[in-house]
């Protein structure tokens, strides 16, 4: 087989190695690379057989007929260090000739290795994953069972907290023109809604205990407790005494042997008795005012600034010893609630709702059915709750109670 001259000058100047020889191991020819490969040189065959160039040659030339490739061999000189090459083969039997072409596949079985590399770190990431994933699995059931018994907890909570609450229908018997809006922050709360006849007339009041969830469900129930047991007394003639019964039996249960730091304020309230036979109303409260809204002509009675934590709590409300009176007539109407709904944020500069926003919104519907004003206060809270920017959690347990005499 011989080789043109424009054949030998390309074949000259290329990158990879060329070489052949005849049947006795002379070179017949080489290019330029392969200036130092001879018959004597050594090659490794897949990392395996280490023979000369030739030796090689002289068995494979046996096998072959006309052609073959032979992957993955490195020429053993300093020339081709570190280089991998695919070796490809032609015999011609006519010239009993050996040409040899090594083109270069070094960067080529390096991207092999690496992607085998890359395979087996993605299986070991993948081995990891799963098993992180049936840890993670594993917690998720276990959270959930704790989610579940939580929630069971809560729905419990939330059937025994229905029962201590005054509800719509036990209201409308003794208020047929009345509502409630009740809505815990978290399933259950610490607000309260407390109501019973009394030997001075229809009694009502809003408790609003410390904290909500849980813990003020908890004190929700005690203040329950205490106004049940101080109403089936009876040692009291008026609010103002009923109310200071009240502060002083929840201070010998709470406090006496606590300290004061360890409950704060405990619970505001406020507590107005419907005497129906003088059309007077009798009120006195803790922190928390009653409004009385007639005819859209608004009027507060204002609850005292004192504490249940306070030992000398019953004192200080008797410096004031007597009720405050207002003589109603019909079509008055009143409203107690908590301060869950004016310390609501929201609005278009995400404050809270305040005290003035409510009086002015309970001025507003003073035309309205008053049956129909819990769905007018839920409306209310979600539009200040709701704007077009962004919407506001619920901050506190929100109660409002309204009657119409």
């Amino acid at each position: 087989m011989e080789l043109t001259e424009n054949s030998s000058k390309i074949l000259f100047h290329l990158n990879d190695p060329v070489v052949s020889f005849d049947i006795n191991g002379m070179v017949i020819y080489r290019n330029g690379i392969a200036r130092n490969i001879s018959q004597l040189t050594e090659i490794n065959i897949n990392d395996e057989l280490s023979v000369t160039l030739f030796d090689f040659l002289d068995v494979k030339g046996r096998e072959i007929k006309d052609s073959a490739v032979v992957r993955k061999v490195e020429i053993l000189d300093s020339d081709f260090k570190d280089e991998l090459y695919e070796m490809n083969l032609r015999y011609d039997f006519d010239d009993q000739i050996f040409v040899c072409f090594f083109r270069n596949i070094t960067e080529k079985i390096q991207l092999e290795n690496q992607i085998k590399l890359n395979q087996i770190l993605i299986n070991e990431q993948i081995e990891e994953l799963t098993s992180n994933n049936d840890v993670l699995r594993k917690k998720n059931e276990i959270i959930n069972i704790a989610q579940e018994d939580i929630r069971s907890s809560l729905r419990y909570g939330k059937a025994i907290q229905d029962k201590i609450n005054a509800n719509q229908d036990q209201l409308s018997k003794l208020f047929p023109k009345s509502f409630s809006f009740y809505k815990p922050q978290n399933y259950i709360g610490g607000d309260l809604i407390w109501a019973r006849d009394s030997k001075f007339g229809k009694i009502i009041a809003v408790v609003d205990c410390m904290g909500h969830g849980v813990p003020g469900a908890m004190l929700a129930m005690s203040v329950f407790h205490v106004l049940n047991t101080t109403l089936s007394e009876g040692k009291f003639e008026s609010v103002t005494e009923f109310l200071c019964n009240v502060t002083t039996s929840y201070f010998n249960s709470f406090f006496d042997r606590n300290k004061e730091d360890d409950f704060g304020d405990t619970f505001d309230i406020a507590i107005c008795v419907v005497d129906q036979k003088s059309n007077i109303i009798r009120y006195r409260g803790i922190k928390r005012p009653m409004i009385i809204d007639r005819e859209g002509d608004l009027f507060e009675l204002k609850g005292d600034r004192v504490s249940v934590s306070d030992a000398f709590a019953s004192q200080k409300i008797k410096k004031e010893p007597w009720d405050k009176v207002w003589p109603y007539k019909e079509g008055d109407k009143l409203y107690m609630f908590t301060d869950g709904f004016t310390d609501q944020f929201g609005g278009i500069k995400n404050k809270k709702y305040k005290y003035v926003n409510l009086k002015k919104f309970i001025k507003n519907i003073s035309n309205e059915d008053i049956s129909k004003s819990n769905r007018l206060f839920d409306q209310e809270l979600w539009d200040w709750q709701n704007t077009y920017k962004e919407s506001f959690e619920q901050t506190d347990d929100i109660t409002v109670l309204g009657v119409e005499l």
